[in-house]
């Protein structure tokens, strides 16, 4: 059986001390179980000093991956200018912690494949969760992790999310993952999850889902993430005309997409509307030629039903399980306005004390889903998701 236990620390001076609290937070290393592992996402300036983490991990009884992002929660806790730990602790587990080389743009099979074959060398087991942290980069997108995942792992499922730091690709935003004490901009870092018992089970909410859209267009020339083309007009043109001068809300782009098998639908966030100048729009993740595009606002009335919807869902239909990860698209905690917290505040009203549990912010998801049956890997955008056991 796996157990998980959560933490926060907004100690930015005193590393050792933080990691004090941190134990505190978890209940103390006599919680701690034969096999630990754990996962840390944390705000950017907790990275700023590379020797702050040194001296921090050096204090944990267990090794830890980890990535930046705008917010966390517990049971206990909301920041979003924190450090969270998450431990996953058990007497009959396997765990691994692993890591690619830095990622080449665009795909990166060779980087994951040769990493993944290195880890089944050493991990014991047969891995049945895949936790991934992963960067955000302009070079690759969320759909070429999962590609590299399915075809190294053999569609293992992957559950994880995508750095992010509120300041997209600007030369000074620090969008790391790390490795125990090793930063990296460009490294995927994972771990893999074996036990006996362990029987995971995913959800994702995502306000596509019930959402009334206002617009419909078409994308007429797209490759992989870039969108060239609305309706035959160009992308450029278009945003001037359909987006550039919004009047009220918050504006998100979402696109239908309709998986094999089921009416799912999920949305894409625009990271750029003129792409290193080309005029083309970026996305969080790949597009499709001949693909609806509907552009709607997005507001706090309608992320939070999306949450308590699909968390109530998970809660009942796994009555056993008192274990949560979850992550949730930093986009839908712009909409929040002044309530940054709102989201976070319903997930504790839902799980009360019943559950361990923790929610980090993302710059991107992913998470299986059902499809005839079946749990097959996708990335989502602007989504809460759920990793249940």
């Amino acid at each position: 059986m796996i157990k998980t236990l959560h933490g926060i620390t907004s100690d930015l001076i005193d590393p050792k001390n933080a990691a004090l609290e941190l134990l505190q937070e978890i209940g103390g290393t006599e919680k701690l179980l034969k096999n630990s592992i754990g996962y840390i996402t944390c705000h950017s300036t907790f990275l700023a000093d590379n020797e702050y983490l040194s001296d921090l991990v050096k204090e944990l009884p267990f090794f830890v991956i980890g990535l930046v992002t705008p917010g966390e929660s517990t049971k206990n806790t909301d920041s979003l200018t924190s450090l969270s730990l998450s431990v996953l602790t058990s007497d009959t587990a396997n765990f691994g912690a692993y890591k690619t080389r830095p990622l080449s743009p665009g795909e990166c099979y060779d980087e994951v494949g040769d990493s993944y074959t290195e880890a089944l060398k050493q991990f014991k087991g047969t891995p049945k969760l895949i936790l991934a942290l992963c960067p955000l980069t302009e070079n690759n997108n969320g759909d070429s992790y999962v590609r590299a995942f399915n075809k190294a792992s053999g569609d293992v499922p992957v559950f994880g999310l995508l750095s992010y730091d509120g300041f997209g690709f600007s030369n000074d935003s620090p969008l790391f993952t790390f490795y125990n004490n090793e930063v990296s901009r460009l490294s995927i870092c994972y771990i893999l999850i074996d036990d006996v018992d362990f029987n995971p089970k995913f959800y994702v909410g995502t306000v596509g889902n019930s959402f009334k859209f206002s617009q419909v267009h078409v994308i007429t020339d797209c490759e992989g993430p870039l969108v060239k083309s609305i309706d035959n007009e160009p992308f450029s043109s278009f945003y001037s005309k359909h987006l550039l001068n919004s009047s009220s809300g918050i504006e998100f782009i979402l696109v239908l997409v309709k998986l094999e098998g089921t009416d799912r639908i999920y949305s894409r966030v625009m990271l750029s509307n003129n792409f290193k100048g080309t005029g083309y729009g970026l996305f969080g993740g790949e597009l499709i030629k001949g693909a609806k595009f509907y552009i709607s606002y997005l507001t706090k009335e309608i992320v939070i039903p999306s949450t308590t919807e699909i968390l109530t869902e998970a809660i009942k239909e796994n009555p056993n399980a008192r274990n949560i990860l979850a992550f949730s698209c930093a986009t839908r905690n712009s909409t929040l306005m002044f309530d940054v917290y709102q989201e976070f505040e319903t997930v504790r009203d839902i799980l009360g004390d019943e559950y361990n549990y923790s929610v980090s912010l993302a710059g991107g998801e992913l998470c299986p889903v059902l499809i005839k049956g079946k749990y097959v890997n996708i990335f989502h955008d602007n989504s809460f998701i759920i990793c249940i056991f």
